[in-house]
């Protein structure tokens, strides 16, 4: 929720060249509109719920996937960021720390999560190289989750068959 805003206007006040967008439902009508306010001002641009191909293009577009949610077990957008090869900075919820691992950051919950991704991303743009091991370690884990995804699908057919094979 706030997270977002504090970050993008952080973000913003350092006058650094990054489009900050956001994406997702807004049910809080106070953030609702601070939303369409910091939209209004250039700080951010806030482009709805995502769906289907518009929610992959939107990731694509994406250098790094900023996720402050502090109430997730294991999120799929996170899943479906890190297999878009996509470095994820996110609080330490749940599975997510695990999900992420070398692919991104993790803040521990206690922490502020505005100042903390502003940090890091000062870090990433001052040491590029950090950055771009992310991005590896990002597309690494797309490629494990996808054989992992292949051999289970695999298991699963052949316990099917197998199945029908003996009725």
């Amino acid at each position: 929720g706030w997270d977002v805003i504090r970050l993008a206007n952080k973000i913003y006040e350092k006058g650094w060249p990054i489009k900050y967008r956001v994406a997702g439902p807004c049910q809080d009508i106070k953030l609702n509109q601070a939303l369409r306010d910091a939209q209004e001002r250039g700080v951010l641009e806030w482009v709805g719920p995502v769906f289907d191909d518009e929610k992959r293009n939107f990731l694509r577009s994406l250098d790094v996937f900023i996720f402050p949610s502090q109430n997730e077990a294991e999120p799929l957008v996170v899943w479906e960021a890190l297999l878009s090869e996509i470095p994820v900075i996110a609080y330490d919820r749940g599975c997510v720390s695990a999900q992420v691992g070398e692919a991104g950051k993790i803040i521990p919950a206690e922490d502020d999560f505005s100042e903390a991704a502003v940090k890091l991303l000062e870090a990433w743009i001052a040491e590029p190289k950090v950055y771009q091991q992310c991005v590896r370690s990002a597309n690494e884990k797309r490629e494990i989750v996808v054989e992992l995804a292949e051999k289970q699908w695999r298991d699963y057919t052949l316990i099917l068959e197998s199945g029908l094979a003996s009725k």
